[in-house]
């Protein structure tokens, strides 16, 4: 996973049997010989009975909803060390990315992924740091705000502290 989400991800069984293998290799200690039989196995009922895969050609799948594909961007993305502090990682990608429809899901788990200070972080680069279009179309909403919005859906409503709706 790159984080790319401006194509529709797909692999090849062999290369998704093979990444299932190392996994269980890996993570569960399971012997290379029986991961084989395992990792067809596993691949098998993801598709079949999972619903989380399915083939997109006779030896390719693909996720069987865009949803997948953007929580696993998320989870690679704020699983993965960034030198310059996760924080500011985050915030580097929510300004790059928030007018892009095509990443609006992933900044919103993203937001509910992340601690609550950075959460809020998030929310006000989207409102006071970024400079969206200007534009006298009726049609072209201040998505910056509308994303703003869409993330602190994700966060419980609970641990928003006083008096941080209003100031939005």
């Amino acid at each position: 996973i790159n984080g790319d989400t401006t194509r529709r991800a797909h692999i090849a069984r062999g290369d998704l049997i093979t990444l299932v293998r190392m996994v269980l290799c890996s993570e569960l200690q399971i012997s290379n010989q029986d991961s084989a039989i395992y990792a067809k196995e596993i691949v098998d009922i993801l598709q079949q009975r999972g619903g989380v895969i399915r083939a997109i050609a006779p030896d390719a799948y693909g996720f069987s909803h865009e949803l997948f594909r953007d929580y696993f961007v998320a989870l690679e993305l704020m699983e993965t060390p960034h030198d310059e502090g996760q924080e500011a990682f985050l915030l580097s990608v929510f300004r790059l990315h928030w007018d892009d429809y095509r990443w609006r899901e992933v900044l919103r788990l993203l937001c509910g992924m992340s601690a609550l200070g950075t959460a809020i972080k998030l929310v006000d680069a989207l409102v006071f740091g970024v400079q969206p279009a200007i534009s006298t179309q009726i049609d072209r909403p201040p998505w910056n705000v509308i994303v703003a919005l869409q993330c602190l859906s994700d966060i419980r409503v609970e641990d928003v502290p006083p008096g941080y709706l209003p100031r939005i």
